[in-house]
């Protein structure tokens, strides 16, 4: 079962925080080249932007695996996914990618809760380079 409410940015309004006033959701009419992984939207980020999810419960989670599409213009661009644990004092499970191309390219990793008494967590995604787009995410404790 997803621990997201919002995976593919559908919501109206979205349970996203986008802390750049430029990241935004988009639609098929965002560019030419690329069209939603799945459902009428994505999340477009454009340089050193960042977006974070509704926080989710992980009671009874060791760890989570994470799994989310992203789609580049060129493979000059990255985009880095983590989990940020409520109260831990790092980040679990942080991944770094490059994706090119107009191709949605999928990408998963695993994060190990620090300790067993933390009760929430959210998803972080941003990028240091220009307009990346992510969409379908995945969460699901392990």
């Amino acid at each position: 079962m997803n621990l997201l409410n919002d995976p593919g940015f559908e919501l109206t309004p979205t349970l996203w925080t986008l802390q750049d006033a430029r990241a935004q959701i988009v639609d098929d009419k965002d560019a030419y080249w690329v069209k939603p992984q799945a459902g009428e939207r994505m999340l477009r980020l454009p340089t050193r932007a960042k977006a974070i999810s509704e926080w989710f419960d992980v009671s009874d989670a060791a760890a989570l695996d994470v799994t989310f599409y992203a789609n580049t213009y060129d493979s000059e661009r990255f985009v880095d996914c983590r989990i940020e644990f409520d109260g831990a004092p790092y980040s679990g499970g942080a991944t770094h990618v490059n994706s090119g191309g107009p191709k949605w390219k999928r990408f998963t990793f695993r994060a190990v809760k620090p300790s067993q008494s933390i009760s929430r967590a959210r998803v972080v995604v941003s990028t240091n380079t220009a307009d990346v787009r992510v969409d379908s995410f995945t969460v699901t404790a392990t």
